[in-house]
């Protein structure tokens, strides 16, 4: 849990990853170039070997927001889809 993203804490993400070999990015943003991006980013270019299972991102897709409240329901991630992320990351094995 990152308490900010600029200076984002590198040693304090990695550090997590050597524990765990796991990883899922939840962010309220684009899953493109953004935070999420970056993170994945740097566990996978810093301690890829301590992965145990694939980096997975739940964030906003790539498309404009939606205007009406039917589209937001799809769009907009929720609990369950982090819940499910975690358990997906959890089952799969290097």
């Amino acid at each position: 849990d990152l308490r900010t993203i600029k200076p984002v804490d590198r040693e304090l993400i990695l550090d997590s990853i050597k524990m765990t070999g796991r990883l899922v990015v939840a962010d309220v943003g684009w899953q493109s170039f953004g935070i999420s991006a970056e993170i994945a980013a740097l566990v996978t270019e810093s301690a890829f070997d301590a992965l145990k299972a694939p980096v997975l991102r739940v964030a906003l897709p790539d498309c404009p927001a939606p205007a009406s409240r039917k589209l937001e329901e799809v769009y907009y991630p929720k609990a369950e889809d982090i819940i499910q992320a975690v358990r997906k990351v959890l089952d799969s094995s290097r």
